[in-house]
C-alpha cells in the first residue's frame, strides 16, 4: 500500500504573506490543526496550532479581542514558519509515512511531487484504515 492510496485533499490552504489572524480564522472555520503554507502549489511548509499559540497573547493579557486581531493581522504566516519541511512521495509506501509520522510525533504529514504539495495523511486516516484491517482480521 502506498501513500497515495490513503492521501486526502487540504481542506485549506495558506499563502506565506497571509496574516496569522487569516489563518487563525480559516483553522477555526474549518476545525484544522494543521494548514499547509504554499506559493502557487509548491510546498513552504506547514502551519501548526502549536504556531499559532506561540504568537497568541496569554489568556492573562489586558488585550481586547480586536487588539489581538489587529496585532495577528499584521504578522504575515511567513514569520513564523520552521525552516523544516518533513513531507514524503505519493509512492512511499505507507509503512514507511506511519513509521514517520509516529518517530516524530506528527499528526499530519504533507505529500508531495518535487515540491508541489498534492495531499495530506493524516494521523485520523490512519486510524481508520487501522480500524478497517483489524474488522477485516475479525472472524465473523
Amino acid at each position: 500500500m502506498r501513500v497515495a492510496d490513503r492521501l486526502r485533499q487540504p481542506p485549506a490552504t495558506l499563502d506565506p504573506d497571509e496574516s496569522l489572524e487569516t489563518a487563525r480564522r480559516l483553522a477555526a472555520r474549518h476545525g484544522l490543526a494543521h494548514i499547509p503554507v504554499v506559493r502557487g502549489s509548491r510546498l513552504l511548509g506547514m502551519l501548526g496550532e502549536n504556531d499559532l499559540a506561540a504568537v497568541h497573547p496569554s489568556a492573562a493579557t489586558t488585550l481586547t479581542h480586536g487588539e489581538v486581531a489587529g496585532r495577528l493581522a499584521r504578522i504575515p504566516v511567513q514569520r513564523v514558519l520552521g525552516p523544516e519541511i518533513t513531507a514524503v512521495g505519493p509512492r512511499t509506501p505507507l509503512v514507511e509515512a506511519v513509521r514517520l509520522m509516529r518517530t516524530r510525533r506528527l499528526k499530519v504529514l504533507p505529500v508531495v511531487r518535487g515540491d508541489e504539495l498534492v495531499g495530506l495523511v493524516t494521523e485520523g486516516e490512519m486510524l481508520a484504515l487501522l480500524e478497517e484491517l483489524l474488522e477485516s482480521a475479525t472472524p465473523p
